[in-house]
């Protein structure tokens, strides 16, 4: 990995400070797990399997993953294999609901998002959906949904206010929620499979797991010249997080600095800057 530096004016044997922010949590630190914790992990999914139910036979297997724990303020993050419509060839579209266990649930969060379905552009209706989205033509998705707060989410009918005091209280550590994954009406040309999952996930203030270790840096040497590069591996970074490195001179000024994002493997996705 390298780390241009663009200063154009003279600054021979540049100290090299590379300093890791990792956006996770609030502050910077080692991620750890507690004992307490010692069954959460927020860093590995965990995987589920099911069968359609519909409209056609035999059922077709699909998986859905996410970790078991979530951390804070967060984007919730699950993803899918096996959800092609009934031509096995389009991508099946999928209906994201926070905490309704079953139609009708009190729990449920609405949404005040315009969540739009893929397949015509058109905001969906159903406020109980805080996301759609349409596998790829392998059958894979992602899907990222925005952490519920008093800004995103509003109360339906008799429901109490979604306000601060609400999520302070109904969404801190240690509770416990459900995201219900739902397909088939979404999607009518060509008919889709019929499927119905819910994976369940404990909120935690940071990232947990048992491979949840502190975030190394490596760097090739400790000094660098104006419009040389600067080499250094990153290692332990939690993914899905942003790393973002400067470089910085004798007088501690940063003269270069890069942001890098890393995906879903651990790894840097953006891998030169």
């Amino acid at each position: 990995m390298r780390l241009n530096e663009k200063n154009r004016q003279r600054r021979k044997d540049a100290a090299l400070l590379l300093a890791v922010a990792l956006a996770i949590g609030t502050g910077w630190g080692a991620l750890t797990a507690s004992a307490d914790d010692a069954l959460l992990d927020s860093i590995t999914p965990v995987t589920l399997t099911g069968a359609s139910y519909g409209p056609i036979d035999p059922p077709q297997s699909y998986t859905v993953s996410a970790p078991n724990a979530m951390v804070k303020g967060k984007p919730i993050v699950i993803t899918g294999t096996g959800y092609l419509a009934t031509d096995k060839k389009t991508g099946s579209v999928a209906n994201f609901m926070l905490d309704a266990t079953f139609s009708g649930d009190p729990n449920t969060l609405y949404t005040t998002r315009a969540v739009r379905n893929p397949v015509n552009g058109e905001v969906f209706a159903d406020k109980r959906s805080h996301g759609l989205v349409q596998a790829k033509a392998d059958g894979t998705w992602r899907m990222e949904i925005p952490w519920p707060n008093e800004t995103n989410t509003v109360a339906n009918g008799d429901q109490a206010p979604r306000n601060a005091a609400f999520f302070a209280t109904n969404w801190k550590a240690g509770t416990v929620h459900t995201v219900r994954i739902l397909t088939g009406s979404m999607l009518t040309n060509p008919p889709d499979y019929q499927r119905g999952i819910s994976v369940s996930f404990t909120v935690v203030d940071k990232a947990v797991g048992p491979i949840a270790k502190d975030p190394q840096i490596a760097l090739s040497r400790t000094t660098v010249e104006q419009g040389d590069h600067a080499w250094f591996d990153l290692s332990n970074q939690t993914p899905g997080s942003t790393v973002k490195t400067e470089l910085i001179d004798a007088a501690n000024k940063a003269v270069a600095s890069a942001t890098f994002q890393i995906g879903a493997d651990g790894r840097i996705v953006n891998s030169d800057e």
